[in-house]
């Protein structure tokens, strides 16, 4: 019974630090979701700005259109809103370290990490261009798509790993009492062994029986010495 009950609470124990686990990570999940659907409205907004861009310059209008990819993600995790053709002065198409420059202090406004974002795209390249734009898009929601698929399946471990010590502390428990039930019964068997026995084997005591003085028989004379008979219990 003693091993039983510390299995049992050592069950207990780490059933308790799943479910805090898989509570902690439903919070993370949410707020992925969250920052996901809050970037793909961002990506929506960058795609369909990036698209209105031959409508302002009519004579490059076929080169910009190439530099656009065929199948766009619906959605990506960079918080950056552009809006290309108020940056673009001379109208080439590219962003020079400047105009670059004027787009990160306007995006800065409304995105603190506006930095981190456009780094990579500052660092790699002297001019930015809507393919430089939409691929570091496009690779941003990809390694932010796997962060989630990464959280979700550890969720769904925690669960899984949640459920099979659950089912274990169960069955852990349906074994005590299968236990308890049979220490009951032999308990009982004993018991009537004990009563059998006794009636079995065992006399009752005797009870004590006192003599009975009888008067003499009337007719017969008897000297006053005359032994008196004794009788045995029973009329």
């Amino acid at each position: 019974m003693q091993t039983f009950y510390t299995e049992t609470k050592a069950i207990q124990q780490e059933l308790e630090m799943l479910r805090v686990t898989i509570y902690e990570q439903e919070i993370r999940f949410r707020e992925y979701e969250l920052q996901l659907k809050e970037q793909q409205e961002s990506l929506e907004f960058l795609v369909q700005q990036v698209k209105e861009i031959p409508t302002f310059y009519s004579s490059q209008a076929a080169e910009i259109t190439e530099q656009i990819p065929a199948h766009l993600p619906a959605w990506s995790l960079v918080a950056a809103k552009m809006v290309w053709q108020q940056f673009d002065s001379d109208h080439d198409g590219i962003l020079t370290r400047d105009e670059l420059s004027q787009l990160k202090d306007h995006l800065r406004k409304n995105h603190e990490n506006i930095d981190e974002i456009l780094a990579a795209i500052e660092g790699s390249t002297e001019h930015l261009t809507a393919q430089h734009l939409l691929s570091f898009q496009i690779g941003e929601k990809e390694k932010w798509q796997r962060y989630c698929w990464e959280l979700e399946e550890r969720l769904h471990e925690a669960m899984h790993s949640s459920y099979v010590k659950e089912r274990d502390l169960w069955r852990t428990k349906d074994a005590k009492k299968e236990e308890s039930r049979k220490s009951m019964l032999m308990y009982i068997a004993a018991q009537k062994g004990k009563r059998h026995y006794r009636m079995r084997y065992e006399r009752p005591a005797e009870t004590a029986v006192f003599p009975r003085v009888t008067a003499p028989k009337a007719g017969k004379q008897e000297g006053p010495g005359a032994i008196m008979k004794l009788e045995g219990g029973g009329d």
